[in-house]
């Protein structure tokens, strides 16, 4: 059960109380589900740079929502990266990662202004060649898995991210996110994400 504490009229929810819904979500979903994917993508002969690198930029931002509390999209992309991916600082400032390179793999499955992602060419990665930066999908894979180590970290023992977090789960489970990202238009009828989400951080905490 969640404790409830309250910052002027505003009530919200840390995770103080509520560790193992937390160690549950990084169980399942962090580790089992969106780094599980990447892990299994990452080494393959085939070439999956665009895969791996879409994988691991959505989990960017949706990491840096969690760490804002909010869904900041590229300002609290760029805050994330500054925080826990600071090697990426100087290539989003000159241009902005989550537009050029999220958003253009996102929507239409390639980097924005001939930017590249390769693939199994660490000695490239951060590279500017031409004006173009190149990206190597292995090494944004290894740096992701640590930027999320450290966040976790962090989340375990300062209560302003447990508060961030909480108030950003909630968001994601509301009654009508919850209605709608089930039975919304443009789903199967079904997500598994959203109610293994629902079951950690609804209120109350369901029986086991």
């Amino acid at each position: 059960m969640y404790s409830r504490r309250h910052a002027g009229n505003e009530a919200y929810t840390t995770v103080q109380d509520s560790k193992e819904r937390v160690a549950g979500f990084f169980t399942k979903y962090v580790d089992g589900w969106l780094l599980g994917d990447i892990r299994y993508c990452s080494p393959q002969e085939k070439n999956l740079s665009f895969t791996v690198a879409t994988l691991v930029l959505n989990a960017v931002d949706f990491f840096a929502s969690l760490y804002e509390g909010k869904d900041g999209k590229g300002e609290a992309f760029s805050l994330f990266l500054s925080k826990y991916m600071p090697s990426y600082v100087a290539i989003d400032a000159d241009i902005k990662m989550y537009k050029t390179l999220r958003c253009g793999l996102v929507h239409q499955y390639f980097p924005k202004e001939h930017h590249g992602i390769t693939w199994n060419a660490p000695a490239e990665h951060l590279k500017k060649v031409g004006g173009c930066y190149k990206l190597n999908a292995q090494s944004l894979a290894t740096d992701l898995e640590q930027a999320i180590a450290a966040y976790k970290s962090d989340l375990d023992r300062d209560e302003s991210l447990q508060v961030k977090f909480a108030r950003r789960m909630r968001s994601v489970i509301s009654a009508d996110d919850f209605d709608g990202l089930l039975f919304g238009d443009g789903n199967a009828g079904h997500s598994a994400t959203v109610e293994v989400f629902h079951n950690l951080f609804s209120e109350p905490a369901r029986t086991r």
